[in-house]
């Protein structure tokens, strides 16, 4: 990994924080690991997988079917 990167950090540390603050609160025994790895590189930019891995509960498959659809906001009027 660069040692430097930029770009939007603050989302990759909140959601990384989500998802580690996630797996150890439902992990009662085991372990929860962090991977970081660069998928490709090319001069100035680069993709990365961060990869958060538990022994904890899981999620059901109906859950995980809804978790990564489009946020959609019934009042569009507000923030």
């Amino acid at each position: 990994m660069p040692q430097w990167l930029e770009g939007g950090l603050v989302r990759v540390r909140q959601v990384l924080t989500n998802l580690a603050g996630n797996a150890v609160k439902f992990t009662d025994a085991g372990e929860v690991v962090i991977y970081v790895g660069v998928l490709w590189e090319i001069e100035t930019s680069l993709a990365i997988k961060l990869t958060v891995r538990d022994s904890g509960i899981g999620i059901d498959k109906k859950t995980i079917a809804q978790l990564f659809t489009p946020f959609t906001q019934a009042d569009a009027s507000g923030t």
